[in-house]
């Protein structure tokens, strides 16, 4: 039987936990819609990771019946959510917990849907929500997914799709978001709380120690929440803990030989190469960490990742045209980038040559105006390649502008700059030979990476088959830390 939010005979007692962090607005917005289509009997508690931005007062000012705990550091989604669950096995009487990221929005009957799910189906321990993109509502962005460990992705069911935002149905899967995810109490108390991750793959590893204990793992499209999209909450830095935890995960669920990440290490290092070329120096250098750290078997938070030094898009692009350039290239796709008619104009008059790289099948540049001249590259790599190096035997522009996470390879090596574009903000590195600089130091250093990975898989034993920390030594850390479970 589909669930229908209207059906429940009765309504399970839920422990409802948000996890939260310097997002006042966006939690404000979360309780507006969770109480405009209050679950009848349930209990709210918010875990704030010692935000500074007065959320606990306004939250409490404007709700004043939500149970709030306030962590004296920021112990990250992990170290959020782990607080909330344990509090919650310490009150009586619950049947549910629904963990709740900071920034959704909750569907009607949403919650009804999750709880008569697991009521129908009494062998699965947890079901998450059908997510929508806030910003794109028409667009699923995931109905759960699958892993695949071996190659460390995850699969999004029904990603980027519209076709599924008027169905029903409840489907089993090998994961779902945390971002709103119903766990059965007696589940919880029998596989315990979350692994220290800090951040991202903690809810994966979840779902996967429930589905090893014997429970299935639903989720269901008629519970809707609307969740912001990767693309509107870019975070560089956060490349350090997806590469990590991924390897953790992989690790710990016993998917990968010795061969393997061997394999693994060289490919990424051959990516890492071909990042440096294209001036991206600051991803290499956290996923330079994100290895030593898994070999040293370093969890949790990351003390003092380095900065992305950067400046305001508009600022670098007017020192671009005012420096009188002679050439200047403009990698697609570059969303981020405003070069508009009359900046083309102000270029054409000082003699300011710019030019659009694209695919031979790109008609449009994203953010770059049609005025601007094409260099059609081949679809076809080798003669891609073929093309670049001709590029190099050619004078070289002043700048290359491109976004941060689109790679240009060999086309680097075509400019004295780089402009890398996050968002509103640019950073710029130098270009040209001096790559080849930084290729050659990051293979200097790779032999020490190789030699971690071997020093890794010694000591791999005595880390294999370890359990997840349990309620009680979390406790015991957070009160070591000044915090505490109580609310």
């Amino acid at each position: 039987m589909n669930p229908n939010p209207h059906t429940l005979i009765r309504h399970p007692r839920v422990g409802i936990v948000i996890c939260t962090w310097n997002k006042k607005d966006y939690v404000l917005a979360l309780l507006d819609s969770l109480l405009a289509h209050p679950y009848p009997n349930s209990q709210i508690l918010i875990v704030d990771n010692n935000s500074g931005d007065c959320t606990r007062e306004a939250v409490l000012s404007r709700y004043p019946q939500v149970k709030y705990i306030f962590n004296p550091v920021n112990i990250g989604g992990s170290g959020g959510f782990n607080t909330g669950l344990c509090a919650m096995l310490q009150t009586e009487g619950l049947d549910y917990v629904w963990l709740l990221d900071n920034d959704v929005r909750v569907g009607p009957g949403a919650l009804e849907v999750l709880v008569e799910t697991l009521e129908n189906r009494p062998d699965a321990a947890i079901a998450g929500s059908h997510i929508i993109q806030m910003d794109y509502p028409q667009i699923t962005n995931e109905i759960g997914g699958g892993v695949n460990l071996p190659m460390g992705q995850l699969i999004l069911h029904q990603h980027n799709t519209p076709e599924w935002m008027h169905r029903d149905e409840v489907v089993e899967v090998d994961y779902v978001a945390a971002c709103s995810m119903l766990v059965r109490y007696s589940a919880l108390k029998h596989v315990g709380i979350w692994d220290d991750f800090f951040i991202h793959y903690d809810d994966v590893d979840w779902c996967l120690r429930m589905k090893q204990a014997g429970y299935a793992v639903l989720a269901c499209a008629a519970s809707r929440i609307y969740h912001m999209s990767a693309n509107v909450k870019r975070v560089t830095w956060i490349l350090y803990y997806d590469l990590r935890n991924i390897l953790y995960l992989q690790d710990k669920h016993q998917v990968m030989s010795g061969f393997h990440f061997f394999k693994f290490c060289t490919i990424l290092l051959a990516f890492a190469c071909r990042d440096l070329l294209s001036g991206k120096d600051y991803y290499c250098r956290l996923a330079e960490m994100a290895l030593r750290d898994f070999f040293a078997g370093r969890m949790g938070r990351k003390e003092q990742l380095p900065a992305l030094q950067m400046s305001k898009v508009r600022e670098v692009l007017n020192r671009v045209l005012e420096e009188g350039a002679d050439l200047v290239y403009v990698l697609d796709p570059v969303s981020q980038v405003v070069f508009s008619d009359k900046d083309l104009k102000a270029a054409r008059i000082q003699g300011t040559r710019v030019v659009a790289v694209c695919a031979e099948a790109a008609t449009r540049l994203k953010g770059v105006p049609q005025a601007a001249e094409r260099l059609p590259l081949a679809s076809n790599k080798l003669l891609m390649l073929f093309q670049l190096i001709r590029l190099l035997f050619k004078p070289r522009a002043d700048y290359l502008i491109l976004d941060i996470d689109h790679a240009c390879g060999l086309l680097g090596l075509c400019a004295r700059n780089i402009v890398l574009l996050v968002d509103q903000q640019a950073q710029v590195v130098p270009g040209g030979w001096s790559r080849l600089g930084a290729v050659a130091g990051l293979l200097l250093r790779a032999p020490l990476l190789y030699l971690r990975l071997v020093g890794f898989l010694f000591r791999r034993r005595a880390r294999r088959g370890c359990a997840a920390q349990t309620p009680e030594q979390f406790e015991q850390e957070l009160t070591a830390m000044g915090g505490s479970i109580q609310y």
